[in-house]
């Protein structure tokens, strides 16, 4: 009987190969153990029907219509007669079974203001693994199937030549800018009088030059205070903006904020 199981599977595996499909199937004989494994490749499927083959199903201890993928092991049973002129299905797709890909995009919108230093910035980033070299660059890794796109004023920043940055690690073109490219605080209020500054006429206080130092706190005190007429005797509420010199808004990411203003009475 061993014998005859030997033979058999020896005669599926070489028509398998006749018919242009060997290593789609396999049918491994183990007459110590009187199993047989059968191995299908992922892109096959072997159905097996107990109208076509009932013998050679029971020989493999099969009881209903079944279609085998993967590695399946079986426990031979023994048959009166040999299974002649029986037969199963082998399905094969095109193409192997290939993972979909799928595109995911997110958008990081980064709080708007000063960062104090690096590590506040990078902190902010989520997926990404920034470090802060000795040199003032900025080093990232990013993931292989990822790619990132950062706007102007970003990619300005991180000291980036290009926008677009695709998987693995990069380096900085250039220097990171904390501050911006800002050298300076232009403090605005609405209380006083429109005036020149430069070749334009607003409601200026004062030019408040930037420290280089992030973590050091910025205290500055005037010995001669400038004074500006008031727009109205009565104040109910005091408006003051902070502006770059290019006139965009400058939000600070922590801490406060303090200004003491000095007031007198207008000389006629």
């Amino acid at each position: 009987m061993d014998n005859l199981h030997h033979e058999l599977f020896q005669h599926i595996n070489f028509n398998l190969m006749q018919t242009g499909i060997g290593g789609a199937a396999d049918f491994i004989f183990d007459f110590k153990e009187d199993k047989v494994e059968i191995t299908v490749q992922k892109n096959v499927e072997l159905e097996f029907r107990l109208l076509y083959a009932p013998i050679f199903m029971r020989m493999l201890s099969m009881t209903k219509d079944v279609v085998l993928t993967g590695k399946t092991l079986h426990v031979l049973q023994k048959v009166d007669r040999p299974p002649l002129n029986e037969y199963f299905r082998v399905s094969i797709t095109d193409k192997p079974t290939i993972p979909e890909k799928v595109k995911k995009t997110e958008h990081l919108e980064l709080e708007v203001g000063f960062y104090k230093n690096s590590e506040q910035l990078f902190s902010s980033f989520k997926h990404l693994a920034f470090n802060h070299l000795a040199n003032n660059k900025v080093k990232i890794h990013i993931p292989d199937t990822s790619t990132v796109n950062l706007q102007d004023g970003l990619r300005d920043l991180l000291g980036f030549k290009k926008s677009t940055l695709y998987g693995g690690t990069h380096i900085s073109d250039y220097q990171l800018e904390l501050d911006g490219g800002i050298t300076e605080i232009y403090v605005y209020s609405d209380i006083i009088e429109s005036h020149f500054v430069g070749d334009t006429i607003a409601p200026l206080l004062r030019i408040i030059p930037v420290m280089s130092t992030k973590e050091d706190q910025i205290v500055i005190n005037y010995q001669r205070p400038l004074y500006f007429p008031l727009r109205k005797n009565y104040i109910d509420c005091i408006e003051i903006e902070l502006k770059s010199s290019s006139g965009d808004g400058i939000i600070f990411t922590s801490g406060k904020s303090l200004l003491v203003l000095s007031f007198r009475r207008r000389t006629v």
